[in-house]
């Protein structure tokens, strides 16, 4: 999930932060429907609104949304993927091949 080309580098910085931060969901036994919840609508940090986010921060999903460079269609392309085993990204450039989903709706 935190692997992708954009926002590689920082991901990484970050993905340290996201690890323990999903570990300790898991650990806590946390209902999926609110782990992902969390996810999806976590803010960030002053600091990271900023630009200036640290990873000393403490655990945080900020990496998913680094990783995804804070960008409405790549965090709908990989939360799509991930979560509900969809992938809406083909719909960005052109008509969906196999889907009923078209660059318009995309």
């Amino acid at each position: 999930m935190l692997s992708g080309a954009a926002g590689g580098l920082e991901a990484r910085a970050f993905a340290p932060q996201f690890d323990t931060w999903l570990r300790l969901r898991l650990a806590a036994n946390t209902p999926y429907d609110q782990l992902v919840g969390e996810l999806l609508t976590a803010t960030a940090t002053t600091a990271a609104q900023r630009g200036r986010a640290t990873v000393a921060n403490g655990p945080s999903p900020l990496a998913f949304y680094v990783a995804n460079e804070g960008k409405a269609e790549q965090l709908a392309a990989t939360t799509s993927r991930v979560f509900l085993g969809v992938q809406v990204q083909c719909a960005q450039c052109h008509d969906h091949p196999f889907a009923k989903w078209c660059r318009q709706q995309f």
